[in-house]
């Protein structure tokens, strides 16, 4: 039984393989799978945010509009995604510049 509070996220595993592409309007739109997702990008202290727009899955040979809360809940898992590696190049970043100091 599936509950509608909670639909299903059919792509979450296909985030990791995204593409990532800039629209001439200055959103952003992020490609798994077969959802795409459409968001304003921000980036505060090193973190990505985003502010859902949009979003579209393809379903039985034809796209198909997501619902707010799937479009909000994908955004949830890019956030972190995309958080995860910026977390990870700080922190090289980081050890770097100890390392840089150190010589």
């Amino acid at each position: 039984m599936t509950n509608s509070s909670f639909p299903p996220m059919r792509d979450q595993a296909a985030i990791p393989h995204l593409t990532r592409t800039e629209q001439e309007d200055g959103t952003i739109c992020y490609f798994f799978g077969d959802t795409t997702i459409r968001a304003i990008e921000a980036q505060d202290k090193g973190k990505i945010h985003l502010a859902p727009l949009s979003g579209d899955q393809a379903a039985c040979g034809e796209w198909v509009d997501l619902e707010e809360d799937q479009i909000l809940r994908y955004c949830d898992l890019l956030v972190q995604h995309l958080n995860c590696g910026t977390a990870a190049q700080d922190k090289a970043a980081e050890t770097a510049e100890i390392l840089q100091e150190g010589c």
